[in-house]
């Protein structure tokens, strides 16, 4: 119970909804598939932070915004 209680308390104290779907990945999901998520989080941060041109942020949010499509046309086709 007393882990429940801290896990609860950072949760709360934290700000951003990275915490709560990380907690809901790896919950959900297991430690591997978490790290994974964490990971995409952490290089998402960072490629923003990194004040890039115009025309490379713009390429690199395609190239994420394109991968989710593709993500979410698997999980949909997977599902018939």
């Amino acid at each position: 119970m007393l882990e429940f209680a801290a896990a609860v308390f950072f949760l709360i104290v934290t700000p951003g909804p990275g915490v709560l779907s990380t907690a809901g990945v790896g919950s959900g999901f297991g430690y591997r598939p978490g790290l994974a998520y964490v990971t995409g989080l952490w290089a998402g941060v960072t490629l923003r932070r990194l004040d890039l041109a115009g025309s490379i942020q713009r390429t690199i949010n395609m190239v994420m915004a394109t991968s989710m499509l593709v993500v979410v046309g698997l999980a949909v086709h997977s599902q018939h």
